[in-house]
C-alpha cells in the first residue's frame, strides 16, 4: 500500500518523503551487544512471507522464557471490511520449527500489518533480501530503537483501517460494560496502562525443546509434550486475564492459522481503543521506550504512535508526562479498589510477583508510578503501596485515595483531540491521606509456574460474584480523536552506532512480564 498526503494530513510533502526514507533506512547495520536480533524474511506481508519463519539469533534462544520473540499479523480486506489474525512463526537460529507454518489464505488486496514483541528488552530486526523495505518496518528512529516492540506496515495497517471505518466496511465492536457498571477498559484507558503502554503481543507459540510451532489445534494434537509460551503484554494482560474478571470482552477476530478459533490482537484491542473516552492514554514523552539517549525525542513518541494507531503529538508539551502520571493517579487506584471484588479470586500472571490479579494489578501500578516518575512530578508518594509477604510476594493492597487523588482534573487542551496528555496542572500533595483500608485476608497463591515468563491463561473464567461497588467511574464524554498518525521526519541518514534501548529493562523495574 503506497502513503499519501491523504492517508496524512498532518504531513508536508518534505515529511512524507522523510517518513518513506525512514522507512527504508531504518534497517541497522551494526547491533549493539546484548541485543536480540530477529531476521524478517523476503516479502514478509505476503501469504509465502508470513509462513516463513523468522529467525532469532544474537544469543537468544525460544527455549529461553527471558529471550523468547513473537510475531503477530492482522489482516484487513479492505473490500468487506473484515479482519483476521495470524501467528508468523519465530524460530531460534539454527533451528527447523517443530511443526511446518500454516500458509495463509489471503483475501484479495489484503493489507497485512506485523507487531513484533520480546521477553527480552531489547529486539532488534535485521533485514534479509529487501524485507525491511518490502514490508515497511519500523523498529525506532535512527540510532534508537524502541525495545520490545517494532513492526511492519503498521502505519497503512492503520491508516486502511481509517478508511475502512468511514466507508461503514468495519464495524468496531462496543466497550461494553463490566460487572460492576463501569466502562471496559482499553489499551488507552488509565485504570489500565503503565509506564510503556501499547506494547507486545498477545501470540504464543508451542515449545518442544529447542523448536518451536504455532499454537493450533492441529499441532497440539501432533506435539503432545509441547508446551505453550507466551510474550508478556499489556494486551494479553487485558484480553487474557482483566476482561475475563470484570466480564467484558476484547475485539476477537477469525485466525487464518487455526481454522474455527478466534482471538484478539495488539492491532484489535487498539482498534477497538478508537472508542475510548477522554481522558484517553496515549504514549507519552517519557515513556522507556520512545526515549532517546535518555532524553525525550518527539519523533520517536510519534513513530511509537504511528505504529500502534495513536495519532500525533504535535509537540513535546501535548505528550506531557506530569498529565499523564495525573491521570493515572486519579483515575488507576479508585478503579482497582473498586473491582476487588472481581479480580481478588482471579489467577495472578505472575505467581512470584503477586497472589492475585488484583493485587498483580496494585504492584503494577505502583512500579509504573515510580518508573514514570510520577512522585517527583506530581509532589506525592504512590496511592497504591503493595503489602508483601516475605518472599515479596505481594499479598494485598493499601490504597491512600483522597479527592482525585492528590489533585486536580487534567484535560487535553483540545477536548476529544490530539492524545489526552495536554499539559495541566496537577493538584498538591494532600496534607493528610485516607486511611488505608483495612486488609483483608490474603487471596490464596495460585500454584507457582516455575517459566520467569508464564503463559496467559486465556480460559479464565469471568468472576461471579457480586462487585464491591457498583458505582461508574466519572467518565468525561469527549471521544478520542481517530484522525491518521502522523510520524515526524527522521534523519537522513542513520548514525554508525548501535541501536538500543535506552532505558533498564522492565525486568529491572517490576518484576517481570506483562508490564
Amino acid at each position: 500500500m503506497s502513503f499519501s498526503n491523504k492517508d496524512y494530513p498532518l504531513l508536508s510533502k518534505s515529511a512524507l518523503k522523510a517518513l518513506i526514507t525512514f522507512v527504508i533506512l531504518s534497517a541497522p547495520t551494526i547491533m549493539a551487544q546484548n541485543v536480540c536480533t530477529l531476521t524478517v524474511p523476503p516479502n514478509p506481508l505476503s501469504a509465502k512471507g508470513l509462513a516463513t519463519p523468522y529467525v532469532l539469533a544474537g544469543g537468544c534462544k525460544q527455549s529461553d522464557p527471558n529471550t523468547q520473540s513473537f510475531a503477530e499479523a492482522t489482516i484487513l480486506d479492505p473490500n468487506t471490511g473484515e479482519l483476521f489474525a495470524y501467528s508468523p512463526l519465530v524460530i531460534t537460529e539454527g533451528t527447523k520449527p517443530a511443526a511446518a507454518p500454516v500458509v495463509p489464505k489471503l483475501p484479495n488486496g489484503a493489507i497485512v500489518g506485523i507487531w513484533f514483541g520480546s521477553n527480552a528488552a531489547n529486539l532488534q530486526l535485521v533485514d534479509s533480501k529487501g524485507s525491511f523495505k518490502q514490508g515497511a518496518c519500523i523498529n525506532g528512529v535512527p540510532g534508537s530503537i524502541f525495545g520490545q516492540t517494532s513492526s511492519c506496515n503498521g502505519v497503512a495497517f492503520f491508516a486502511a483501517v481509517r478508511k475502512a471505518v468511514a466507508a461503514g466496511k468495519l464495524k468496531i465492536p462496543a466497550l461494553g460494560k463490566a460487572k460492576d457498571g463501569s466502562t471496559c477498559p482499553t489499551t488507552r484507558s488509565f485504570a489500565l496502562v503503565d509506564q510503556d503502554q501499547s506494547d507486545n503481543v498477545i501470540t504464543q507459540y508451542l515449545q518442544l525443546g529447542e523448536t518451536t510451532a504455532q499454537l493450533t489445534a492441529a499441532n497440539k494434537k501432533k506435539l503432545k509434550d509441547a508446551k505453550a509460551i507466551a510474550n508478556g503484554s499489556d494486551n494479553a494482560l487485558l484480553s487474557d486475564f482483566l476482561d475475563p474478571a470484570i466480564g467484558c470482552k476484547s475485539f476477537n477476530v477469525p485466525t487464518l492459522d487455526d481454522p474455527k478459533n478466534v482471538r484478539p490482537t495488539l492491532a484489535t484491542n487498539e482498534i477497538q481503543a478508537m472508542a475510548q473516552k477522554a481522558p484517553v492514554a496515549l504514549v507519552p514523552a517519557n515513556d522507556p521506550m520512545v526515549l532517546n539517549n535518555n532524553q525525550p525525542d518527539l519523533n520517536k513518541v510519534n513513530a511509537y504512535r504511528s505504529i500502534v494507531g495513536q495519532p500525533p503529538a504535535k509537540s513535546l508539551k501535548d505528550a506531557d508526562p506530569k498529565t499523564y502520571c495525573a491521570n493515572l493517579a486519579k483515575i488507576a487506584p479508585p478503579v482497582i479498589q473498586r473491582q476487588k471484588a472481581l479480580t481478588q479470586k482471579q489467577t495472578s500472571p505472575i505467581a512470584a510477583q503477586a497472589n492475585s490479579l488484583f493485587t498483580f494489578l496494585g504492584s503494577r501500578f505502583s512500579g509504573a508510578f515510580t518508573a514514570l516518575g510520577c512522585e517527583n512530578l506530581l509532589g506525592f508518594k504512590s496511592p497504591i503501596t503493595p503489602v508483601l509477604d516475605n518472599n515479596g510476594v505481594a499479598v494485598d493492597l493499601t490504597f491512600n485515595i483522597t479527592k482525585g487523588s492528590g489533585g486536580g482534573t487534567c484535560k487535553a487542551k483540545s477536548k476529544g483531540k490530539g492524545n489526552g496528555n495536554g499539559k495541566c496542572k496537577a493538584g498538591k500533595s494532600p496534607s493528610s491521606v485516607a486511611a488505608p483500608t483495612p486488609a483483608p485476608a490474603p487471596a490464596p497463591a495460585p500454584a507457582p509456574d516455575p517459566a520467569p515468563a508464564p503463559a496467559p491463561a486465556p480460559d479464565v473464567a469471568p468472576d461471579t460474584s457480586a462487585p464491591a461497588d457498583t458505582s461508574a467511574p466519572a467518565d468525561t464524554s469527549a471521544p478520542a480523536d481517530t484522525s491518521a498518525p502522523a510520524p515526524a521526519p527522521a534523519q537522513e541518514d542513520p548514525p554508525a552506532q548501535p541501536y538500543r534501548r535506552d532505558m533498564p529493562s522492565r525486568r529491572d523495574m517490576l518484576s517481570r512480564r506483562l508490564l
